[in-house]
């Protein structure tokens, strides 16, 4: 890709030489993606896009923060924000011990780029072929199955960061999410199953797994039973468990924690979940459209233990809330993703100033399989896909989802049918707490959100049908 460096020094000068200004910081942003977006069974829209851009802000001398961003790179239109930023500064006040971070060296490499990935990008016509079929094949795994659809994004992602404190820092890399929903039909029910993976090079991509079990899933939920309303035991696939454990993690972020999830605000060195989760933090173990040695503020990154054996050691910090504790930044730092419809990339990150958060987020692994998870349960639930599930309050940690997509009754250990759609209904901490076996990790999630992850097996959840 390009070297922007001139373009960032010229910020820098240009905005060192304003009279108000004390600190500048500029992040460049410039990713390449290539989105395929498929439905009833073939490819509907296959396109590049390529984003530039860079973000701004400016520390004044009486302890202003000022943000601007732009997406033109002339110098016009960089003047013009600065002098944005520095306008902003006016109304917005920090702490007076607030600084720009300070260069720092990584002791970790970056090694998350896969250059047949990047150049696959721009010769696009091989990766439509391999998910036409793909789709083809997927449709032709059971009858039964009458659609198939789902996203696909091979990204080339760069960021180079530049401080008037002497940051300089550049990264790259390269990285994949593939998502495959699959819809069956019988003469009295439609159901849908789905699966997805990520990584960062070309020749990870598996897509027979993908077909296989998202058909698995779509055929083997039809004509669903209805259940009582009860407390069940509840086995989370490694799907699920992504979505519970991104909330989970969610309660940690301290702009979470003051504002309107007080939850976890004052519980590190607490037990909040089972002695068997251990969740931790690491963009050089966990790969994605962000990962880095270094966060988006030029700190380098490290493994951040947030809950260890199920106690809550550590928050994820960037170097504004760090100042508010008054310890150091660890490296968590980011700019939040933004998506274009209906296609989430990780683009426009420039547009977005740094807070605390855990883009690749991992759950250790456990020695149970699924097999002994089924056989364990007397009457319980095996869920695959856990849709729409939030905290419904960020005080008390209520905590909702609902079960619709590859949910099997269990009974005396074995799987008896499939379920119509339920809610679960209960509370995030308690079913953290009560979680009971962990199995095999891998990467797993939906949409922009894939994690490092187990399935497991939680004692009590409250479910009920719709």
């Amino acid at each position: 890709m390009q070297d922007y460096s001139e373009r960032m020094e010229f910020v820098l000068t240009k905005a060192a030489a304003e009279e108000t200004s004390d600190q500048v910081e500029v992040f460049l942003g410039a990713n390449r993606l290539l989105t395929i977006r498929s439905a009833v069974g073939k490819i509907l829209e296959s396109k590049v896009i390529q984003d530039v851009g860079m973000g701004i802000r400016i520390l004044t001398k009486d302890s202003g923060l000022g943000f601007s961003s732009t997406c033109d790179l002339s110098d016009h239109s960089i003047t013009k924000a600065i002098e944005e930023a520095i306008a902003i500064a006016r109304y917005r006040k920090v702490n007076s011990e607030y600084s720009f971070s300070p260069p720092r060296q990584a002791r970790r490499e970056h090694i998350f780029y896969d250059q047949n990935l990047a150049e696959a990008i721009l010769s696009y016509e091989e990766i439509n072929d391999q998910i036409n079929q793909m789709l083809q094949e997927t449709l032709e795994l059971d009858p039964a199955i009458k659609e198939v659809a789902g996203p696909t994004h091979l990204v080339e992602y760069s960021k180079h960061i530049m401080n008037s404190n002497g940051v300089d820092i550049s990264e790259k890399g390269t990285y994949w999410t593939m998502e495959l929903m699959a819809i069956a039909e019988s003469s009295l029910d439609r159901r849908e199953g789905s699966d997805s993976s990520a990584g960062y090079s070309l020749s990870e991509i598996d897509t027979s797994s993908l077909s296989n079990h998202a058909v698995d899933m779509a055929v083997r939920s039809l004509d669903g039973q209805k259940i009582e309303a009860d407390s069940y035991e509840l086995i989370l696939s490694a799907t699920s468990v992504s979505t519970f454990l991104g909330w989970l993690g969610a309660l940690t972020y301290p702009q979470n924690q003051e504002r309107h999830m007080p939850l976890l605000r004052d519980k590190i060195g607490e037990q909040i979940a089972s002695t068997l989760v251990t969740v931790g933090h690491d963009p050089l173990r966990v790969v994605t459209p962000v990962s880095g040695a270094y966060d988006d503020e030029g700190v380098p990154t490290r493994n951040i233990a947030l809950i260890k054996d199920g106690v809550y050691r550590e928050r994820p910090l960037d170097t504004f809330y760090a100042t508010q504790f008054q310890t150091d930044s660890n490296g968590s730092g980011y700019r939040i993703q933004v998506g274009s419809g209906m296609t989430m990339y990780p683009g426009q990150l420039y547009q977005s100033e740094p807070i605390p958060d855990l883009p690749a987020l991992y759950m250790e692994k456990g020695d149970s399989s699924v097999e002994e998870m089924i056989s364990s349960i007397k009457k319980g639930i095996y869920l695959d896909f856990l849709h729409y599930a939030y905290v419904t309050n960020g005080g008390t940690g209520d905590y909702t989802g609902i079960l619709r997509q590859g949910t099997f009754l269990i009974n005396n250990g074995e799987i008896i049918h499939p379920i119509k759609k339920c809610r679960l209904s209960d509370n995030i901490i308690d079913m953290a707490k009560n979680i009971e076996m962990v199995g095999p990790s891998r990467m797993a999630g939906h949409w922009r959100e894939m994690r490092h992850v187990p399935p497991v097996k939680i004692s009590k959840v409250n479910i009920t049908p719709y």
